[in-house]
Order: C-alpha cells, then sequence, then structure tokens
C-alpha cells in the first residue's frame, strides 16, 4: 500500500509542476525567462523513461507521458510567443 501511494506522488507532482508553467506562459501571454531547450529535454526524457520502464499503469502513464506531453506544449508556446516579440 505504501509502494503504491509513493508511486503515486510524481504522477501528480510532475505533471503539476509543467502545467503551472505553462499555464504562467498562457496568463501572461509571454515566454519570458523560459528556456524551451530545457523543456523539450524534459519532455524527451520523460519519453524516454516510459519505454524504458517495465511495467504500465496510470501512474506510470501519466507521470512521464502526461509530463511529456505538456513539456512540449511548453516548448511549442515558447515558438509561439517568441515569433510574436
Amino acid at each position: 500500500m505504501i509502494h503504491s501511494l509513493i508511486g503515486s506522488i510524481p504522477a501528480i507532482i510532475l505533471p503539476l509542476a509543467a502545467l503551472l508553467q505553462l499555464l504562467r506562459m498562457v496568463r501572461n501571454r509571454s515566454a519570458e525567462g523560459v528556456s524551451a531547450v530545457s523543456w523539450a529535454l524534459f519532455g524527451i526524457a520523460n519519453l524516454c523513461l516510459f519505454i524504458y520502464t517495465d511495467q504500465i499503469d496510470i501512474f506510470i502513464f501519466l507521470s512521464f507521458i502526461g509530463t511529456a506531453v505538456i513539456d512540449f506544449l511548453i516548448v511549442g508556446l515558447c515558438f509561439v510567443f517568441r515569433g510574436r516579440e
């Protein structure tokens, strides 16, 4: 039970952390101070960890794929907002 609970924590924290960055960018309509390269690397790392993982459950899916999707949305917004500047 504890093992399952501990495994669910990254499934909440990782996407939430990326989502907070995404929401900040949308609210401010700016990519100022945001590194597209760093977020792209986070996205690639999350995809690689998902592929590397032997077992698949909802927590692993949310932790890695959910976060990677948000990471790549952040990268896309960096290009959109910087294209306007």
